[in-house]
């Protein structure tokens, strides 16, 4: 089977399922279907979304040399739930220049241990909210070539990567983020993340940051001069190996919720902070 995928900026997708017997032209996204063998996408110029192009489908390859267009706004969910692997998904011809919005754009791909984004120009995504959530067998990540000016929300972009051992965030600019709830929670392996770039500004939400990683035992934070928080609860809970936590620049609203801070935290040595916001926490 073949399915021919159309975009136009009318309909915004029309899916014409080509079959021996008849041809069907049905709307909507493409399904998830294990007949479909081939793919051939044609976009109209005017169309600047693919949120859920290949939502939950069970492509084993997609060839994209030719996959070309510069006005595209609206990756989200593209390729979320699909089989997507390292070797046969290449994204060398991508053009993002004017992507704005790339949230849950990996999200839920069980297969993926590692990716080569190199190209990606992400300087006007404002949005990576679960990028890479639940890529279970994620490994590694290289995202240094990332640039995000104009990023404002990260929460859960990592979340449940239970294999994630290591992710290079180092040319992160966050100095517009606003949350960064959950954005690690459930990194089963994660031993050691290195944020000193990170700019805290305008951070208000980082509820769950670390919730349950297991590994990691030292988290430097120091360097977050933080806009009051409004939410922290559960931020380093079940960090069952963390010894040392420095957040010694963190500014804390009066009404910020702040509940189980360090709940679970059994090995925690040296909890480095402002004493009054040590006290806040400690109480809840």
């Amino acid at each position: 089977m073949i399915s021919y995928i159309i975009l136009d900026s009318i309909k915004h997708f029309v899916r014409s399922k080509i079959t021996n017997k008849k041809k069907e032209i049905v709307k909507g996204y493409t399904p998830p279907n294990k007949e479909i063998k081939k793919i051939k996408i044609v976009i109209d110029y005017q169309v600047t979304s693919l949120r859920g192009l290949f939502k939950n489908c069970c492509f084993k390859e997609i060839n994209f040399i030719q996959f070309y267009r510069k006005n595209i706004a609206d990756m989200s969910q593209m390729f979320y739930n699909t089989d997507i692997d390292k070797d046969k998904y290449l994204f060398n011809n991508f053009v993002t220049v004017n992507v704005t919005n790339m949230s849950e754009m990996f999200a839920s791909c069980e297969y993926l241990k590692t990716i080569n984004l190199s190209n990606f120009d992400t300087q006007n995504v404002t949005d990576m909210g679960f990028m890479f959530s639940r890529c279970e067998r994620l490994k590694s990540l290289d995202l240094t070539m990332f640039k995000t000016d104009n990023l404002i929300r990260m929460d859960k972009m990592f979340s449940e990567c239970q294999e994630l051992e290591g992710v290079n965030l180092s040319s992160f600019n966050t100095s517009k983020v606003i949350s960064m709830s959950e954005l690690f929670a459930e990194c089963t392996k994660l031993k050691n993340i290195n944020l000193k770039n990170f700019n805290a500004d305008n951070l208000l939400y980082t509820e769950k940051m670390f919730d349950f990683c297991f590994n990691i035992e030292e988290i430097d934070l120091s360097n977050f001069k933080t806009a009051p928080i409004k939410s922290m609860s559960y931020m380093f809970r079940q960090c069952i190996n963390l010894k040392t936590i420095y957040i010694i620049n963190f500014k804390c609203a009066k009404k910020c919720e702040m509940k189980g801070v360090i709940e679970g935290c059994k090995s925690l040595v040296n909890f480095i902070c402002d004493e009054e916001l040590k006290k806040r926490i400690k109480s809840k």
